[in-house]
């Protein structure tokens, strides 16, 4: 199963560039503070042939032996959309991380072993190592409200397979970018996320399909 980067004609048509730079989502200085979450896989089998596949053909590995579904479809940071309970690596380091430091869903993993700002190679790491050392970002949400005509006026990518959310690749003209001038302090940009639309949460087709039925949207955003 391999992780589809996907633009949606609800938001524009172009073909999508992902930002070479990212906020991880967060809109606050505060939020934005970073912390370092360590683990280690017990059941790890290194690839030792071969080529090293490319990021959309490896993200469910990580999955299956961190205990973490992770989403690399927008910009330079990885998007964590579920974590899972058990005896998973990742669920064992929780059980002990006071919660302010624990891996949560909506997190964002910014840099991978001391690796930042390239998501082909953060996600390497992640496949090719046992030992990961990652530095997370907790975003809070905001909310927007606009009004949609022929388009939102942005560009998004999305995980189609397993994501909750919609990526901001990039923002054009449209009812996002006036909310922007007139909300400067709740601007949307490149690298946010849309995790609920009309206070609606699930999959990107479940976000997707109300945003293209819609035209009063009340959008939150990480």
């Amino acid at each position: 199963t391999t992780q589809d980067r996907s633009t949606t004609p609800a938001c524009d048509a172009e073909q999508v560039v992902p930002p070479t730079t990212s906020k991880g989502g967060c809109n606050d200085e505060e939020t934005s503070k970073e912390f370092e979450v360590k683990i280690s896989r017990t059941d790890f089998i290194a690839n030792t042939g071969g080529d090293v596949p490319a990021t959309a053909t490896f993200l469910n590995s990580p999955a299956k032996t961190l205990g973490a579904l992770l989403d690399a479809s927008t910009g330079s940071t990885i998007f964590v959309s579920e974590v899972y309970d058990g005896d998973c690596p990742v669920a064992v380091y929780n059980r002990t991380a006071p919660p302010e430091r624990q891996l949560k869903v909506s997190d964002f993993i910014v840099e991978v072993n001391e690796h930042r700002g390239n998501m082909t190679v953060m996600m390497q790491e992640m496949h090719l190592n046992r030992t990961l050392t990652l530095r997370v970002t907790r975003a809070l949400e905001y909310e927007i409200s606009v009004r949609k005509r022929n388009t939102l006026g942005c560009s998004i990518t999305y995980d189609a397979n397993a994501g909750i959310s919609l990526g901001i690749a990039c923002v054009l003209d449209g009812p996002i970018q006036a909310w922007n001038e007139e909300h400067p302090s709740q601007a949307v940009t490149e690298g946010d996320r849309i995790i609920a639309v009309n206070g609606v949460k699930g999959s990107t087709s479940d976000l997707l399909e109300i945003i293209k039925k819609t035209e009063e949207l009340r959008m939150t955003l990480l």
